[in-house]
Parts: C-alpha cells; structure tokens; sequence
C-alpha cells in the first residue's frame, strides 16, 4: 500500500540522516554525546546559530625547535601520539573537538548538545590537558627526549555555531568574537608566564576550581584590557591549607602592585609556597614583578575575603 512504501521511504531517509550524522560527529564528540546528537533530530543542513559557548585553544609552545630536532615522520608520531591523549580530555569533559591546525587544537562546549556547565567543563578539561602532558613528558624523558610545554587559552561568550564550509564538504565548527578572543587568551600564556589563562569573569563563573586573579592584559584585535586569571588547580587544589596561604600572599602582593610597588619579599614568598601548590606557579610569579602596570591600571589590588579564597578572584 501507499502508507507502507511511504513508511518504508521514510525510514530509509531517517536511516540515512542518522548514518550521516554519526560519520560527520565521531571524530569529534565522545560517544555517549554521538548518541544525544542522535536522538535530537539535529540536521545537517548547513547554516549556523547564536549560542553562548566556551571555546579552548591549545598550542605547543617552542613548537619550531621541536620539529627541527626531528624528522618529519617523527615529528607527526609525536603530534599524533600528543592529541590523541589531549582529545580525551575534551571529550570527557563532553566537549566537540573543533579541529587541529599543525601544532595546535581547538574545541568548544555547550554544543551541539547543551551543557549548562560547560564553563566549568571547558576548565576542567584545560585541567586534564595539563595532567596528560605531565604523564605524556614523564614517558618522553625516560626515552631522553625532551619535555613538550603548552598554552592553553579559554574564553566564554556567544558564537555562530552549525555546520560551515561548502555543500561538498563542510565541518560542525564555531566562529565570531569568542573564538578570537580565546585565540589571543592562549597567546598571552608566554606574556604571563603561566601555562592555563582564562578570561577572569570565565573563572568566576567557574567556582570550586583554584584561581589567581593576573591583572588585565591586552589582547591584539580586542579593544580594551581584558582582566584574566591562571587556572591553578581542581577542587581539592581549592581546599587545600597550601593554596589558601598561597591566596592571601597573593592578595597582598597585588595591593602592592595596585599601588605600583614591586614587592620583591612578598614575591619571593609566594615563589617558595608555589610548587606545594602548582610547581609551574613559579615562573608566573617570576614574572609577575616587571607587569605593575597590569595591576596599576585596574585596581585590582581589593582583598579577597576569606570565604572567597577558592577562586582568589
């Protein structure tokens, strides 16, 4: 009958929409969001639309050196080896993996599925990523190779988000002022001299994660100073007795800087307390001493009360 060859057709389509978006989504979500994906009913027509996101940047730091140390073919092995392991991360933290561009990755969360904690997560995954290179540099100096450092940027905001390219040939990816904006975060890591930054209303809005607030910086093609903070360590990093010393210290040391004073005891007590917390804290505070101006500027010298230490904004 009609309605049978009319059922029939239909399932076909749907069959065959349903094998499309599973081939265009796998290699970029992880599974269990495959399926979310699936049963939504989300099209793959192309086109895009406004939805707030957190977008992450993460690039290999003295990347020219690296591959003048090796072959080409050792060279991919390696970068291959590293974002397979950077890529579980993100897709833990049920975050789309947008894309890799030679040295570099980026992805983004809050879609295609919505994810009200997505910039928690988007942290949390720049977290992982920092605990993957750790384990990954641990296996490369037992082979004497040496260490591989990143930049990881975050920023959160709205995006035109959807499937973009040609009808032959297009990727689910996000574009617009975010995106930027989290670009130009990761570069300002070597400026700070710390390996996670974020934007700092990102890591307010992400609470249980331990922050310091790092002044403001400029970020090329964005009007303004942008205030930002180094993403120090989850929720137990947050808790612990070291990390609220370190807060307080850290609060003092840019009430000196607000004033324009360069506190060179303060800082030497924060360089001693860093690695109990986060060892890499160190060359941020190394650094910290010659950036007065991003302090000065913004006033960012007010005290944290002590309920807030977590996040130190």
């Amino acid at each position: 009958s009609a309605y049978v060859v009319l059922a029939g057709y239909q399932f076909v389509i749907a069959d065959r929409e349903k094998r499309l978006i599973r081939r265009s989504f796998s290699h970029y979500v992880s599974p269990d969001v495959l399926n979310e994906i699936e049963k939504s009913g989300h099209t793959l027509d192309l086109g895009g639309e406004i939805r707030t996101v957190t977008v992450l940047f993460c690039d290999i730091v003295g990347f020219t050196p690296l591959s003048e140390s090796v072959t080409a073919r050792q060279l991919v092995a390696v970068l291959n080896s590293l974002f397979t392991r950077l890529a579980d991360e993100i897709l833990r933290e049920r975050g789309t993996i947008d894309k890799f561009i030679g040295d570099a990755m980026m992805a983004f969360w809050n879609a295609p599925i919505q994810n009200p904690d997505h910039k928690a997560a988007g942290c949390r995954a720049a977290l992982g990523v920092r605990a993957s290179l750790r384990s990954f540099n641990d296996e490369r100096e037992r082979e004497g190779a040496p260490p591989i450092r990143l930049a990881v940027g975050l920023a959160s905001g709205q995006a035109c988000v959807g499937n973009i390219g040609s009808r032959q040939r297009y990727n689910y990816s996000v574009v617009g002022e975010t995106v930027n904006v989290a670009s130009r975060i990761e570069t300002s890591c070597r400026y700070v001299a710390y390996d996670i930054v974020v934007p700092l209303d990102l890591a307010e809005a992400s609470g249980g994660l331990a922050y310091l607030r790092a002044g403001r910086v400029g970020l090329k093609g964005v009007s303004g100073r942008v205030p930002v903070a180094v993403l120090v360590g989850d929720a137990a990093t947050a808790a612990s007795e070291n990390f609220h010393r370190l807060s307080g210290l850290h609060e003092r040391l840019l009430a000196r800087l607000a004033e324009g004073q360069r506190d060179d005891e303060l800082i030497a007590e924060c360089q001693a307390l860093a690695p109990a917390v986060e060892p890499g804290l160190r060359s941020f505070y190394n650094r910290i001493g010659t950036r007065t101006a991003d302090f000065v500027a913004t006033g960012e010298g007010q005290t944290v009360p002590a309920h807030h230490a977590a996040i130190a904004r």
